[in-house]
C-alpha cells in the first residue's frame, strides 16, 4: 500500500501448492514475486513484515541483487507482532518463582516499547539508550547519569507498582528479555 495515496499499489496470492505445499513459504515466495515485478517500475522506500528471518533474509538478498532499485530500501518490522512476542515472554518470566512481580511490569514494558520505535526518529542508538531506560524505571530511578526518562508525572497506577530491586531474580528476568542479544540486534528495523 502506497501510505500518502493510500493506494494498493501490487497484490500477490499464492496458492500452497506453488511453493510445494509448505504454507510457511509462501509469504516469501509472494514477496518475492512482487519485489521482482516492481523493479524499475517504482520507487518502494520502506517495506513493513513480520519478524521472519526467511522474509529478512529475502530483502537483503534483492537489496543486494538490485541495488539500484532497493540499495536505499529502509526494511522496517511490524512493531505489533514485536510487541506481542515481547509480552509473551515477559510472562513466562512472571512465572518463575520470585519473578511474581513482573506481571505488574508487563502491560507498561510493551507500551514503552512502542513508545521508543515511535519516537527514535530513525535513530538507532536513540532507540537502544531509551529502550535500556526502561530497567531504570521499573527500578525506580528516573534519572540516571547518562539519561532520563521520558514521561511526566507519574499516574496512580503507576506509582502503585513494586519497583523491582536491581540486584532481585525479577530484575535479572526482565533484564534478560530487554537486553536479549537477538531482540537488541533487530531493533535497526523499527
Amino acid at each position: 500500500m502506497e501510505q500518502h495515496l493510500e493506494v494498493i499499489v501490487d497484490v500477490e496470492v499464492v496458492d500452497k501448492r506453488e511453493t510445494g505445499g509448505v504454507s510457511t513459504n509462501m509469504e516469501v515466495f509472494g514477496l518475492k514475486k512482487i519485489l521482482e515485478r516492481i523493479v524499475g517500475q517504482i520507487m518502494v522506500s520502506e517495506i513493513v513484515t513480520d519478524a521472519s528471518a526467511a522474509v529478512i533474509a529475502l530483502v537483503r538478498k534483492m537489496k543486494d541483487k538490485y541495488p539500484d532499485d532497493f540499495s536505499h530500501l529502509f526494511h522496517a518490522l511490524d512493531i505489533w507482532h514485536k510487541s506481542v512476542k515481547l509480552t509473551k515472554k515477559l510472562a513466562k518470566a512472571a512465572k518463575v518463582k520470585g519473578c511474581e512481580t513482573v506481571s505488574q511490569w508487563s502491560e507498561p514494558i510493551r507500551n514503552h516499547f512502542w513508545f521508543v520505535c515511535q519516537n527514535s526518529n530513525g535513530d538507532e542508538e536513540k532507540l537502544k539508550d531509551d529502550w535500556f531506560g526502561v530497567l531504570h524505571h521499573i527500578a525506580g530511578e528516573h534519572e540516571w547519569i547518562d539519561g532520563e526518562c521520558q514521561h511526566g508525572p507519574l499516574v496512580a497506577s503507576e506509582t502503585e507498582k513494586t519497583y523491582l530491586d536491581k540486584n532481585s531474580k525479577a530484575m535479572e528476568a526482565v533484564r534478560k528479555v530487554i537486553l536479549d542479544q537477538r531482540f537488541v540486534k533487530s531493533l535497526y528495523h523499527y
